[in-house]
């Protein structure tokens, strides 16, 4: 009868360990399972963040040149309208600053 019994439980035991490490090689496989799942969705959130840094960067060039191409048009109009004023209203210009800058000569 003691015999019977712990053929039971040596039974019992051996039932257990052997559920026990099925249960441990589901819980891996699902660990691996879940670990690939995750590593392609980094994988796909990587990519969209690429893409979208991509396009950003593209976008600031982009508004960039737009600004560069705005000033220099702006300055090249400024430079014309420099360019068009005469010599004599220049030496006016000069003549009444240098006035206030220069003091005046007494006799």
């Amino acid at each position: 009868m003691e015999q019977d019994i712990l053929a039971e439980i040596f039974a019992a035991e051996k039932e257990v360990q052997e559920r026990l490490a099925a249960e441990q090689r589901s819980s891996e496989e699902l660990l691996a399972r879940v670990k690939g799942e995750i590593a392609e969705q980094l994988a796909v959130a990587e990519e969209g963040l690429q893409v979208e840094s991509e396009k950003v960067l593209a976008d600031a060039r982009e508004a960039a040149a737009k600004r560069a191409a705005a000033l220099l048009k702006e300055a090249v109009s400024q430079a014309e309208r420099l360019d068009r004023i005469s010599d004599e209203a220049l030496q006016e210009v000069v003549a009444k600053r240098l006035t206030g800058i220069l003091p005046e000569e007494q006799s």
